[in-house]
């Protein structure tokens, strides 16, 4: 979103420094793609539950969008990205107040093994285009290995067997969307992760693996002890 913010700014103060014609007509189609697509998903990006649906409205809008090049563009990007609609992450849509009843009722029989649907073995995302992903539904995602979601999760599926309008009422979905819902979806942790490494790999404190890992441990605790303990005279106050 970071370059999406400065190709704005840039547009917006294009009259301050000199662009040529091509690339005032780049920035142009980028800002217009940013503003009508692309900063809806960015702003709800951090609810866990309607990840999936949310990355299949972005497929479609991806893919209908009039300016062929950066649809092409965008949706070689998007590509590389499905993993929430995954076999196992789809299934947190069943917790997406958004999604229709009869969507959750068709992921439900799809994933409850008594119900005689032969399920595929792999994620229908492999060897689809882009353009197909759009035309699925969520329920087409699931398959053999959707059950793991509440093996990993410890969810208890009891609601699955109930028609989804009575869903909000049962105390496994209550629970289910609880934990959910404080699910981190955004890959702010990972590059917060991926930050530190650098930190200690670029000036190492120590060449012994078992201890770096120690160490990031505790660098990593002291962060989120004291988020803003930055300062010598602070650290001395202690």
């Amino acid at each position: 979103m970071g370059k999406c913010n400065l190709s704005i700014t840039a547009y917006m103060f294009r009259s301050q420094f000199k662009l040529s014609k091509a690339q005032l007509a780049g920035l142009e189609r980028l800002c217009l793609f940013v503003v009508r697509v692309y900063i809806h998903s960015w702003f709800t990006s951090q609810v866990p539950a309607w990840a999936p649906a949310n990355t299949l409205q972005f497929v479609r809008a991806i893919t209908s969008y009039e300016d062929e090049k950066i649809s092409e563009t965008a949706g070689a990007a998007i590509g590389r990205h499905l993993w929430y609609i995954s076999e196992l992450l789809v299934m947190m849509a069943l917790f997406d107040e958004r999604l229709p009843n009869a969507e959750k009722a068709a992921m439900a029989r799809a994933v409850n093994p008594g119900n005689g649907w032969p399920l595929p073995r792999v994620p229908l995302t492999r060897g689809l285009t882009i353009k197909d992903v759009g035309q699925r539904r969520l329920a087409d995602f699931v398959t053999t290995e959707s059950l793991g979601f509440f093996d990993i999760t410890g969810i208890r599926r009891d609601f699955l067997a109930k028609d989804p309008q009575d869903w909000p009422t049962d105390e496994s979905w209550t629970e289910g969307k609880k934990l959910v819902d404080g699910l981190r979806v955004v890959n702010d942790c990972a590059e917060r992760g991926v930050a530190l490494i650098k930190d200690y790999i670029t000036n190492p404190l120590t060449r012994d693996e078992e201890q770096l890992q120690l160490l990031l441990k505790v660098v990593k605790d002291h962060r989120e002890r004291l988020p803003t303990l930055n300062r010598k005279h602070e650290i001395l106050n202690l």
